[in-house]
């Protein structure tokens, strides 16, 4: 049996809101498994009133057999026939609980209560496939729609990458949102226009001195040693 530790134990506090913040591997889903346990054993609960979020369906499916291992052995352990019971219930019920991901447990609510959302009832969560189509159709219209205004920051960026690699770009920005944002935020400017062309021959300027600091060494030297070179070759018998 596991030993918890002090910091351990405060988590499994089930009367005090708690955030648990650790390295990975440290033991968090142990300490979520327990607690949705003991939540269980004795806090009076349905089977659909708790509720253990994840942000992907890897990690929801590995809680889910978690619980569900953690459930088997405390079934075996307990005496109190009522503690039996409720724990039973629970374990029979457990692919209906609310153990998933975030989205899908909002998609959950939204799907049961439609018209207080404002949602068609008919609503369903896209796949991972159709969801790219339309994020590169919906970059693809932006772009042409910028280029039929004569945009001249998405035509440099256009004339300087190409149609297929800006919109392989722009997919990765909004894929990585977060990152996104700071990036707006270096080249976001005060009258709410961005300022591409500045930004990117600041980029340009910057990778030339780049390269320039690591070939230009190399550079010199190979100038240096073409007069040898070419020495050499006019003294060489072709057979």
């Amino acid at each position: 049996m596991s030993i918890l530790t002090r910091q351990q134990v405060q988590a499994l506090n089930l009367d005090i809101y708690t955030i648990v913040t650790a390295n990975a591997g440290s033991g968090k889903t142990f300490i979520l498994t327990k607690r949705f346990i003991e939540t269980i054993i004795y806090k009076n609960v349905k089977f659909k009133e708790i509720v253990a979020i994840t942000f992907t369906e890897k990690a929801a499916s590995e809680l889910v057999y978690k619980i569900s291992s953690e459930l088997d052995k405390v079934l075996i352990q307990t005496k109190d026939s009522f503690q039996y019971k409720k724990l039973k219930e629970f374990r029979e019920h457990i692919l209906s609980a609310k153990i998933s991901t975030i989205h899908s447990f909002c998609f959950d609510l939204l799907r049961e209560f439609p018209i207080e959302a404002g949602i068609d009832p008919s609503t369903e969560i896209i796949d991972d496939l159709l969801k790219r189509e339309l994020i590169e159709k919906s970059v693809e219209d932006t772009l042409i729609d910028f280029v039929e205004r004569n945009d001249a920051g998405v035509r440099d960026l256009l004339r300087m990458f190409g149609k297929d690699n800006t919109i392989k770009f722009l997919i990765k920005l909004i894929e990585k949102r977060f990152f996104t944002d700071k990036l707006i935020g270096k080249i976001y400017l005060t009258n709410g226009q961005f300022d591409f062309q500045n930004y990117f021959q600041k980029i340009k300027h910057e990778a030339k001195e780049y390269f320039k600091s690591i070939y230009e060494h190399k550079l010199r030297t190979a100038l240096q040693l073409l007069p040898s070179i070419k020495n050499e070759t006019g003294n060489f018998k072709w057979n």
